[in-house]
């Protein structure tokens, strides 16, 4: 779960009741308004997180390549979803916790490449590691990590086995 990084500041609007969020200009916390910016702070339902990304399909070609690569780049079992025909495989994460995920699909409309969105692994808090684990497994580093500063943290990239350009990230330090 994402937790909130800046102190909680009264704004023009006032204090806002719910889970600790501030009102102001409309909205929540926007940095236009004048408060820090921070990509977590996001608004709570029901104690579940709200994400505006809430999936992800990540093309592949070879699901049997794609699950080895990912298996070992995530350090974990990408398992084939039921009742998919072996077209899908699912990612590690709950979405009943607020966390987003996404599958593995091989399909008629499913085209890897290195055009289009770009999609970042957490990277566990270890994102020099990651990387290590995509070049052991046959992927390709794009961009080594580097810091992106205190609000962003550290991000890379990297080719999989299907041709796909995928980032890794970590957030930054909370101090």
């Amino acid at each position: 779960m994402i937790s909130f990084r800046y102190p909680i500041v009264h704004g023009p609007d006032g204090p806002d009741t719910r889970r600790g969020l501030v009102r102001c200009c409309g909205g929540f916390a926007r940095a236009r308004c004048g408060y820090p910016p921070s990509v977590s702070i996001l608004t709570m339902r029901e104690n579940i997180m709200a994400n505006t990304i809430v999936w992800t399909d990540i093309p592949v070609t070879d699901m049997d390549r794609a699950r080895k690569f990912y298996s070992a780049v995530l350090q974990t079992e990408i398992p084939l979803m039921d009742g998919a025909n072996g077209d899908v495989a699912l990612l590690p994460g709950d979405p009943q916790q607020g966390e987003v995920s996404g599958d593995l699909a091989r399909g008629e409309n499913q085209k890897p490449g290195m055009d289009g969105c770009t999609i970042y692994l957490d990277s566990k808090g270890d994102p020099e590691g990651m990387i290590e684990r995509v070049v052991a497994a046959g992927g390709s580093v794009l961009v080594p990590v580097a810091s992106m500063g205190e609000m962003v943290g550290s991000i890379g990239f990297f080719q999989d086995s299907e041709g796909n350009r995928i980032g890794v990230h970590k957030p930054p330090q909370q101090g």
